[in-house]
């Protein structure tokens, strides 16, 4: 997975003045759609993929316009922006200063690396799991579209934990019946634009049923399926980004699994203080079988 992923790196590294055929190319090369890979990328990398591709342009236009001396106007072009005015507007927020100041002065600007995955097993870590088939359930709750952030506190989030009322929670303990009991999140329908450097989510907290009566509450529907279930010791969101970039990076590539598209992660937490790091919590990955053993 990983080798494919870097062939779609190349891809877009190779035609970043051109008019990138992503919904083509990435099904072509890795087997999955645009989204799923999207969405995997965002994991690994903690930056979306619209947003790298827009960091790599404005990092070699500012090469174009330092060192090969070229026009605003040309470069605006070069680099696919329908406007002088929305590439100086992109040039600022990335660079903090404008293209004709680096054009006209020898000032500082910043730049943006490619990226590209290595699978690694160094150090010998390992991560604890299981494989379980559960469902059908659906997660009942709140839901809510916020931001999607990946690194510090989701205030968002939190003050969504902190709207969870006397009357919300006795619906929610008479509705949970799925074992382990305890709160459950995913996270899901993630979007980004050209204009917003930051993608949207939906998330929805709550905790799991099979009943059909929801009491009113919002709910994710989720059919049968194959969880590959890691076990988290902490809930810091750094932590937690590290765990998913060792699922995707180290256990992926090389177990006999691989992701099922357009079904969300789940993020448990046995009840108790979420912060409390003798709670449990686990991650919850769909997956299928693609090799026999």
């Amino acid at each position: 997975m990983l080798n494919k992923m870097n062939e779609v790196m190349h891809y877009i590294e190779n035609h970043l003045i051109d008019n990138l055929d992503l919904d083509k190319k990435v099904p072509q090369i890795t087997g999955e759609s645009l989204s799923q890979f999207k969405k995997i990328f965002l994991f690994i990398s903690n930056i979306t993929l619209l947003e790298y591709i827009r960091k790599r342009r404005l990092t070699l236009a500012a090469y174009d316009l330092r060192e090969r001396r070229m026009k605003v106007i040309d470069v605006a072009i070069k680099y696919r922006y329908s406007s002088p005015d929305s590439f100086t507007k992109a040039f600022y927020n990335f660079h903090q200063v404008t293209p004709s100041m680096v054009y006209e002065q020898n000032i500082q600007i910043k730049s943006f690396a490619p990226i590209f995955f290595q699978a690694t097993m160094s150090g010998g870590s390992s991560m604890d799991y299981r494989i379980e088939e559960k469902g059908p359930f659906q997660i009942v709750g709140l839901k809510q579209r916020v931001p999607f952030i990946t690194e510090g506190d989701h205030k968002e989030i939190l003050a969504m934990r902190e709207s969870f009322d006397s009357s919300l929670l006795k619906k929610l303990e008479k509705l949970s019946d799925v074992k382990p009991y305890g709160g459950y999140n995913a996270v899901y329908d993630i979007s980004e634009n050209a204009i917003e450097t930051v993608p949207y989510c939906n998330v929805i907290l709550g905790t799991l049923t099979t009943k059909m009566d929801t009491l009113g509450l919002d709910y994710l529907h989720f059919s049968k399926t194959t969880w590959a279930i890691f076990t988290s010791k902490e809930n810091n969101q750094h932590y937690l980004q590290e765990t998913w970039k060792k699922i995707y990076t180290e256990w992926l590539p090389f177990s006999e699994y691989s992701l099922i598209e357009d079904t969300p992660n789940i993020f448990f937490t046995e009840n108790g203080e979420i912060d409390n790091p003798k709670i449990k919590k686990e991650i919850w990955v769909p997956v299928r079988k693609t090799q026999i053993s």
